[in-house]
């Protein structure tokens, strides 16, 4: 599943600003409460691990931390991972 994120998206100050880990069972949570989500990704985001943007940039903020290329037999896609700066 992809959506094209075109435009550099800006997250609110307060999800650069917290770390918050929730594993369910048992809970472990990590710094202060997580803001809304919703507000901290880019319109369209959908929490799911085979989501991605594409063609997709890093929100502003942020840089790449890694990147590999997949191959396939008529093309290519470069994947990138977005880290806090």
């Amino acid at each position: 599943m992809a959506d094209p994120l075109l435009t550099t998206f800006t997250a609110p100050s307060g999800c650069l600003n917290s770390f918050h880990v929730d594993y369910n069972s048992p809970a472990i949570i990590l710094g202060p409460p997580a803001p809304s989500v919703t507000s901290c990704f880019p319109s369209g985001w959908t929490e799911a691990s085979n989501f991605y943007f594409s063609p997709g940039i890093c929100p502003s903020g942020y840089v790449t931390a890694c990147s590999s290329t997949n191959t396939f037999p008529a093309s290519f896609e470069t994947v990138v991972t977005c880290c806090p700066r």
